[in-house]
């Protein structure tokens, strides 16, 4: 049974989100367009239109590793000869991707960071 050690927050602006959600397919997250990965709209004012989508979710070690080594160019063999290594370099250096060891508003923390409200939140005054 996979122990899920860490939790993950990852945002891709909305001009990568197909790129995303097909990496998230290609390494197994995701089962296609029915079943996207990144299902949150955000934007800076909390109003449509999406500029950026995010996702949060359980990950094991192996998981961070494998991230830093893809920023090198390294693919995980679930991408070789789905991507190369510079497209899968340039998109995780696109994304915003936090990997901390407490889910526990994880998510809202990262987005606050990044400027970013989920759309139907309103920004506060």
């Amino acid at each position: 049974m996979t122990e899920w050690t860490h939790s993950a927050v990852l945002i891709a602006p909305a001009s990568l989100l197909d790129a995303a959600n097909a990496l998230a397919v290609a390494m197994g997250w995701s089962d296609g367009p029915a079943w996207p990965a990144y299902t949150v709209p955000l934007s800076p004012t909390g109003g449509a239109p999406a500029t950026h989508w995010g996702l949060r979710t359980g990950v094991t070690t192996t998981f961070a590793t494998m991230i830093d080594a893809a920023k090198g160019g390294v693919l995980p063999d679930a991408l070789i000869g789905a991507f190369t290594p510079a497209q899968v370099a340039a998109l995780v250096e696109a994304l915003i991707i936090d990997i901390d060891q407490h889910a526990m508003g994880h998510f809202d923390r990262i987005i606050a960071q990044a400027d970013l409200l989920k759309l139907g939140d309103a920004e506060s005054a």
